[in-house]
């Protein structure tokens, strides 16, 4: 039949040559061109637009291993421990140098007994490798050690800035990494060469013997912090966020 029940024209088959979908005589769908898909089959008229690509999007990150909880933990304890350490040390070296600025080694010496003085001073302080002697100007006396005390508190904002932001940690951790491990070499020979100044004698008549057991107890502190740090931060892994495609 040319025209059905409803009174409109069917679309005879010359006409839908080009487009052999695009009417269905006496279904009610509408005369139009329907686009085809790969099925070679009309698309739902309810969605005729082209479909977006495919957007990444972001998943909750899995929950950290019992392993990971452990290490992130021993990252807080390791944190907190270098700040104990730094405030110490930094007293310790306070006190050394508040005796250097005022030494009182050389008032009343005759300039053969200053000579005399001045070598046994260096002979001490030259033994320990990493303290060098300043008779003259023994303000200077520490300028090394004060230098190692702020490499570290340098490197412990690096890691605290880690252990805050976890997700930093993997683009920071070579870099802090590498600075803690120099730093610990450091820490490690001053412990030695302070072990010295404490079983000399001259160096505790000197400086006093309190003096030199503050910095070194902050040095060993510092020295242990660091160990935790790189133990704790070079084997934590953050766990990141599924990507759905």
């Amino acid at each position: 039949f040319v025209w059905n029940i409803q009174g409109k024209r069917n679309p005879q088959p010359e006409e839908n040559m080009a487009y052999p979908y695009s009417g269905y005589p006496n279904m009610g769908y509408p005369q139009q061109n329907i686009p085809l898909n790969d099925t070679n089959k009309p698309r739902d008229l309810l969605d005729v637009k082209e479909a977006s690509p495919s957007v990444p999007r972001m998943g909750a990150a899995p929950e950290k291993s019992p392993l990971d909880k452990m290490l992130y933990t021993g990252l807080l304890v390791s944190q907190l421990l270098t700040l104990v350490a730094y405030a110490v040390v930094t007293a310790g070296a306070g006190l050394l140098q508040m005796r250097a600025n005022e030494l009182p080694l050389w008032e009343g010496l005759g300039k053969t007994q200053l000579a005399a003085t001045i070598k046994v001073y260096e002979d001490v302080f030259q033994s320990t490798g990493y303290i060098q002697p300043y008779p003259q100007r023994p303000g200077y006396q520490f300028q090394y050690q004060w230098w190692i005390i702020q490499f570290e508190l340098f490197i412990f904002c690096m890691t605290l800035i880690c252990t805050l932001k976890p997700t930093l940690i993997k683009r920071l951790r070579p870099v802090a990494l590498t600075f803690l491990a120099a730093a610990l070499v450091l820490v490690m020979d001053n412990i030695n060469a302070v072990f010295y100044l404490l079983r000399n004698a001259t160096a505790k008549a000197v400086y006093e013997e309190y003096r030199i057991q503050a910095a070194q107890v902050g040095l060993m502190l510092v020295g242990v912090a660091n160990f935790l740090t790189i133990i704790c931060l070079g084997a934590y892994q953050h766990p990141e966020p599924v990507v759905y495609y």
